[in-house]
């Protein structure tokens, strides 16, 4: 089995979508998780966006993004029977050294429904868990 991770284009986001969907991630196709929304990020930084390709179905994907001081690993998806094959580890490995590349020395990552596997992951990266830190935000609607 090959592991094919590579960047991917705004013409794939309905399969992204579908990883998403597979893979149970909660998304917001109205809000920063919609078409025009990815096709702005996407034109700031095409890096940001990885897949992991098997015989070329997309399997995996992770979306990065930075304020400028860190990075951030976000919408890490695999589908179901595609985990635990180190799909999850590559993807991670490919947006940390492109994190790496623009100098951002600090990468963060927000795991949604304390995702054990997840915290796992993470962790055996060499990720420290925060429990001194918490997490607020203020939204326009639910759907953003």
């Amino acid at each position: 089995m090959d592991l094919e991770i590579t960047r991917f284009s705004i013409d794939e986001y309905d399969a992204m979508v579908e990883v998403w969907d597979l893979a149970g991630l909660h998304h917001k196709p109205r809000g920063r998780d919609s078409l025009t929304s990815i096709e702005s990020q996407m034109a700031d930084d095409p890096g940001m966006f990885r897949c992991c390709r098997v015989d070329g179905r997309m399997v995996g994907v992770v979306v990065g993004s930075t304020d400028g001081r860190r990075g951030y690993i976000n919408r890490l998806a695999v589908i179901p029977e595609w985990r635990r094959k180190g799909v999850a580890k590559a993807l991670v490995e490919s947006i940390e050294k492109h994190l790496d590349s623009r100098g951002l020395k600090i990468i963060t990552v927000l795991i949604e429904n304390q995702s054990q596997e997840s915290i796992d992951l993470f962790k055996d990266r060499g990720y420290f868990f925060h429990d001194d830190i918490l997490y607020l935000s203020k939204r326009e609607s639910q759907d953003v």
